[in-house]
């Protein structure tokens, strides 16, 4: 089951080549004033995830020195380490080694665990939405309203690269994407497709329209019963989902 305030565009039948996001471009725009200014992604597979998406700027690393042999948890990121180190001299990066100390990088990820990796970068990019894609077979986007928690945020990317979601939308108000955001995701949010709109109750009756199966989820109303344990149990109460979710805008 989805999580509080989260709808669900599910594809319909229909089998068509994937078509190109429709998104709002010009001069001005929040992403492209932010360009040049800096964010600091901290933890093992943001950064690595971050160098491999290549969707920023990089424009240094900082590593903490080892203190003598290799802790349990650096063994068990070794491979990551090592191809973090690689990517880093292939792109170019300037990189510190051997930061004598752990509070020296503290200071750049706000006293959150670090893991002794902290990679300093563009902020995301983040496009707005004009429409949906064309439904093809199969294909998911998930689209976030009231997601005020960045730590929350992040989960749910998680959970949207596991499932192959191909698109994530967030409504206006929700928690930025942040580097909080991007090390509650384990480096996810660096590979899903971020997109922004400012109302979701616009965009869903025309995806309804293009084709998509529209499934709202939300705080339980004690006047609605809904019980279901399956996916295929979950889609024919989709009308009643999406009454469920309505009905919480409409409280809103």
């Amino acid at each position: 089951m989805f999580p509080p305030d989260v709808v669900a565009f599910l594809a319909g039948p229909v089998l068509l080549p994937r078509a190109p996001v429709r998104t709002a471009h010009g001069s001005g725009s929040d992403s492209d004033s932010q360009y040049g200014r800096s964010d600091y992604l901290y933890g093992v597979y943001p950064v690595l995830l971050a160098l491999r998406a290549q969707k920023r700027k990089f424009k240094r690393l900082w590593v903490l020195r080892s203190s003598g042999g290799p802790s349990t948890l650096e063994k068990k990121d070794y491979k990551a380490r090592l191809e973090i180190l690689q990517r880093s001299e292939a792109l170019g990066i300037p990189t510190v080694m051997d930061i004598p100390k752990k509070s020296i990088l503290d200071h750049y990820s706000g006293g959150r665990p670090h893991q002794g990796l902290v990679l300093k970068c563009s902020l995301p990019f983040v496009q707005k939405l004009q429409e949906l894609p064309v439904p093809g077979r199969g294909a998911i986007w998930l689209a976030l309203e009231g997601i005020t928690d960045p730590m929350n945020l992040g989960s749910l990317l998680r959970s949207a690269a596991f499932f192959g979601v191909e698109g994530v939308i967030c409504e206006h108000g929700c928690a930025k994407y942040s580097a909080v955001a991007a090390k509650a995701s384990a480096g996810a949010g660096e590979m899903v497709q971020l997109l922004r709109v400012s109302k979701l109750q616009s965009l869903l009756p025309r995806a309804k329209e293009q084709g998509w199966c529209v499934v709202g989820a939300a705080l339980p109303d004690p006047e609605i019963d809904v019980d279901f344990s399956t996916l295929d149990e979950w889609l024919p109460q989709c009308d009643q989902l999406e009454r469920w979710h309505s009905s919480c805008l409409n409280r809103q």
